[in-house]
């Protein structure tokens, strides 16, 4: 088995409080609020395939938030 991760994208975030939003193809948890200060949205795309012929076993999407320990 092989497994990928890939960054689909990466926003700024400095909002105090907002939804965890929906990933690209994917969902977020849109019913929790989160309290954020200066930090980065990180959207991942995942995969897991055989090695021998390729064929996915397993693929999603998940978002991430990663603060900004420079400017807290």
């Amino acid at each position: 088995m092989c497994a990928t991760i890939e960054v689909v994208s990466v926003a700024a975030d400095s909002s105090e409080e907002k939804p965890m939003p929906e990933c690209a193809g994917g969902g977020g948890d849109s019913e929790g609020l989160y309290e954020r200060t200066n930090g980065f949205e990180v959207c991942l795309r995942t995969e897991v395939a055989r090695v021998r012929d390729g064929a996915p076993i397993a693929e999603g999407t998940y978002s991430i938030w990663i603060p900004d320990y420079l400017h807290m």
